[in-house]
């Protein structure tokens, strides 16, 4: 079979080289993201498993050209990038590699928390020109009331997090969890709810037709002036005018932001000029809001990095690995992003 990799790094093609059957397959690996599918040679067309990240774009336009594709083994729990109808239309299965970073993600989340609470990244950036202590006033966590939207596997280790700052926590989901009730003392609330009550929001949802921009300017408009937004989820949750509007306007006090609309056009700057051709001018509006964000005093954005740790590019790379063999073998795909689903 005919194996394309892309958005691939040095130590993955090491692994994929090592652990997967190279003599009986023909493997590709091609470092950047699939964005330029105008360009892609006649060869790399003919990939009947693709493996990509959250990074490349799998819209039906250029799934179609990949007319022998049977799988796609996708290197991330989120699945937004990949044009999931499509692939159930013309039978193509969907791979994914869950639990890789349950505590990762979370864990980071709460690293852009204390880092925006406590204005480290000002204060770092600002040390060598001496420091203002009224200017790097912060706030604490304990006591402070925690709203977290989606409660799934990552969205557990954040409520675990949460409880061990002495926190009160609020959960939205479109499921009850009696256990996190119980042991965290924690309540299910509605969107709204939350909104209302939380000094600090955490954004742990997976990203569908249904939630797309769930925060909007109404949404903004119920938020305490000194709440702080966390986004370490997919940028499509957040309209991004919207966010924009609402920290301009000090309806909220701030936000981190570790995945943002049209990411993959966002770092590096030119990435659009590069690959206007299979973008809209809507995509450009939100990568030039994104950029006015991450200008912002009250704001920090990082470039998608929640997941990367060593552990989960270890737990990452031996499920792909696993897919892909399961599903040359003829074996039930253990990943499958039907089996995932809630």
């Amino acid at each position: 079979m005919k194996f394309v990799f892309f958005d691939v790094k040095n130590y993955e093609k090491s692994y994929f080289e090592k652990n997967l059957d190279s003599k009986n397959n023909e493997i590709t690996f091609i470092s950047d993201n699939l964005l330029k599918s105008c360009g892609l040679d006649k060869n790399i067309l003919k990939a009947e498993i693709l493996s990509t990240t959250a990074f490349s774009r799998l819209s039906a336009e250029v799934l179609d050209k990949f007319k022998n594709l049977k799988l796609i083994s996708t290197r991330s729990v989120g699945f937004s990038h990949i044009d999931r109808k499509f692939c159930e239309n013309r039978g193509i299965e969907i791979a994914i590699t869950p639990h890789y970073g349950d505590n990762t993600v979370a864990e980071f989340a709460f690293a852009l928390l204390l880092n925006l609470v406590r204005k480290v990244h000002f204060a770092l950036s600002e040390i060598k020109y001496g420091s203002d202590g009224e200017k790097y006033e912060g706030a604490e966590l304990f006591g402070k009331t925690i709203g977290i939207v989606g409660v799934g596997s990552i969205g557990m280790q954040s409520v675990r997090i949460a409880h061990g700052f002495g926190m009160k926590i609020l959960c939205n989901d479109l499921n009850k969890n009696l256990f996190i009730e119980q042991k965290y003392n924690a309540e299910f609330v509605s969107l709204e709810t939350l909104c209302q009550n939380s000094d600090f929001i955490l954004l742990h949802a997976p990203y569908t037709e249904q939630n797309y921009h769930i925060f909007d300017e109404n949404m903004f408009a119920l938020m305490k002036p000194s709440a702080y937004l966390i986004n370490t989820a997919r940028g499509e949750l957040i309209d991004t005018r919207a966010l924009y509007k609402a920290l301009s306007n000090g309806k909220i006090k701030g936000a981190a932001l570790d995945v943002v609309e049209c990411e993959e056009l966002f770092n590096p700057v030119n990435s659009y000029l590069e690959n206007a051709e299979n973008n809209c001018s809507d995509c450009l509006k939100k990568t030039l809001i994104n950029h006015l964000l991450a200008s912002l005093n009250n704001v920090i954005v990082t470039p998608h990095i929640a997941y990367n740790t060593k552990e989960a590019a270890e737990r990452i790379l031996k499920m792909t690995v696993q897919n892909i063999r399961e599903f040359t073998s003829g074996e039930k795909l253990s990943n499958s992003l039907t089996n995932q689903q809630r």
